[in-house]
C-alpha cells in the first residue's frame, strides 16, 4: 500500500517552537525584586545569571528595590537575627555560638515562629563568645572576645570578612580599658566602615588618671585600619555605638543625666547633639536605630519608658509604655501599624502603642538566656566586594 506524503502543516506543528527570549534589561529588573534566597540559585544557571547578580550595579539596584520594599511593604524586605551561646565542656570555657534567622514578617504574624538555624558565627572555634555591635544594608558587624577579633559577614550570603586587629599588642584584658566600637555607611565614599574608640588609663601612673582614648577607623575600600587620633568632647561610655542617617552616635558622661556625640563616617567631624525632655523622673536612656532612625528610650522608676525618634526637624515623642521592670528592654522595630517588636529580658514581645495591646512570642528558641538579637535587611552586599 503506498503510503501517503507527509501532511505540510502537520510537520510544522511538530516541530519544537523557539523559547521566548527577554531583554536583558528585563530581566535585570524582574531579578531586583526576588529574595536573596532564590538569586543565590539562579546563580548556578548559566553564566550569564551569575555574572548579573554578581555585578556591583545590580547588587545596588537589588538593595535599592529592597530598600523601596520596606517602606512600602515594611517587614517584608527585613529579618531577625537571634544569636544564641551554648557552654559544653571540650575544654575549660569552650562556647558555641549559634545563630538563627527568619523573616520578620513571619515573627509579627505567627507568636510560635520557629527561627531555622545557620549554623555556628564562623568556620573556626573561639573560647569566649561574640556580640553584634551593629547592622548596615545587610551586613552585621561582630567583635569576637577575648582578642576584640572583628568580623563584618552577610547573613544571607554566609560571606564573611575577619578584619586585622587595631591595635596589634595591646592588652585587652587590662582592667583598665575598654573599646567602644561603632559600624556603619560612609555615603560619600560609598564605604563601609568599623570604628573602634579604645578607652584606657596607664595602669603605672595609678588608677586616679583620667582616661585617654584613641580611635580607629577600618574602611572595607581600603581594608585597612588608620589612627584618626583622640575622642572629642570627652570619653564615650561603654556599650556599643548607634549608625543613623550617615553618623555614629555615642553615648557620653559629662551630665547627670549623659550626653550625646555624633560621628559623621562621611567627614569624621564629631558634634554635640541636644537629647529629648528626658524628663525630672527618668532612671536612665537607651540608644537604638529604629527603621534607619535614632532613637532614645527613656525609663523612670514608675516602670514607664519613653520612647523618642530623631527626624528631620528634631526629636519626636513617638509612645509611652508602662510594666518594664529595668535596664534591659529596648524595641527593635516598628511597624506599618504601630506595633513595636521589644526584646526584654530575653523574651521578645509585640506591643501596639495605637491600640494598647501586647502579645508575648512564645518559640523555645527565643527564650535563651544567653542571646543577642537584632534586625537586619536582607541583600546581596558582600564585605568582600569593595575594591
Amino acid at each position: 500500500m503506498e503510503s501517503l506524503p507527509p501532511n505540510p502543516m502537520r510537520a510544522k506543528v511538530d516541530q519544537p517552537q523557539p523559547r521566548p527570549i527577554l531583554p536583558p534589561e528585563l530581566i535585570a529588573e524582574i531579578f531586583t525584586w526576588l529574595p536573596v534566597d532564590s538569586l543565590l540559585r539562579f546563580r548556578c544557571v548559566c553564566k550569564s545569571f551569575k555574572t548579573l547578580i554578581s555585578s556591583t550595579d545590580f547588587v545596588k539596584s537589588h538593595m535599592r528595590s529592597r530598600k523601596a520594599l520596606s517602606n512600602t511593604r515594611p517587614n517584608r524586605a527585613e529579618r531577625l537575627f537571634r544569636r544564641s551561646m551554648s557552654f559544653f565542656m571540650r575544654r575549660e570555657r569552650d562556647i558555641d555560638c549559634r545563630v538563627r534567622s527568619c523573616s520578620l514578617y513571619a515573627v509579627y504574624n505567627n507568636p510560635q515562629i520557629d527561627l531555622p538555624e545557620l549554623g555556628s558565627l564562623l568556620d573556626q572555634d573561639y573560647d569566649f563568645h561574640d556580640r553584634i555591635i551593629g547592622s548596615c544594608d545587610g551586613l552585621l558587624c561582630s567583635v569576637i572576645y577575648p582578642d576584640h577579633d572583628v568580623v563584618v559577614w552577610n547573613p544571607s550570603t554566609r560571606v564573611s570578612r575577619s578584619l586585622p586587629n587595631y591595635e596589634p599588642g595591646f592588652d585587652h584584658w587590662r582592667s583598665s580599658c575598654y573599646t567602644v566600637f561603632g559600624f556603619g555607611y560612609d555615603f560619600q565614599l560609598d564605604d563601609y566602615k568599623v570604628v573602634a574608640v579604645l578607652a584606657y588609663r596607664d595602669d603605672k601612673q595609678g588608677n586616679d588618671i583620667e582616661y585617654q582614648t584613641s580611635v580607629y577607623v577600618f574602611s572595607l575600600r581600603t581594608r585597612a585600619w588608620r589612627k584618626m587620633g583622640g575622642f572629642h568632647y570627652g570619653v564615650p561610655l561603654m556599650g556599643d555605638a548607634k549608625f543613623a542617617a550617615g553618623s555614629l552616635y555615642y553615648k557620653m558622661s559629662m551630665s547627670p543625666f549623659g550626653a550625646l556625640v555624633s560621628l559623621d563616617l562621611a567627614t569624621e567631624t564629631y558634634d554635640k547633639v541636644v537629647l529629648p525632655d528626658l524628663g525630672k523622673d527618668t532612671t536612665h536612656w537607651e540608644l537604638e536605630t529604629l527603621i534607619d532612625r535614632l532613637s532614645v528610650s527613656c525609663f523612670n522608676n514608675d516602670g514607664f519608658c519613653t520612647v523618642w525618634v530623631m527626624k528631620e526637624l528634631g526629636w519626636t515623642k513617638l509612645f509611652r509604655v508602662g510594666g518594664f521592670r529595668g535596664e534591659f528592654c529596648y524595641p527593635l522595630y516598628i511597624s506599618d501599624i504601630g506595633e513595636v517588636l521589644w526584646e526584654t529580658y530575653g523574651s521578645l514581645i509585640i506591643y501596639n502603642y495605637k491600640d494598647k495591646s501586647c502579645r508575648l512570642l512564645t518559640s523555645e528558641v527565643l527564650k535563651n538566656q544567653d542571646r543577642d538579637t537584632t534586625v537586619y535587611m536582607e541583600t546581596l552586599v558582600s564585605p568582600m566586594m569593595m575594591n
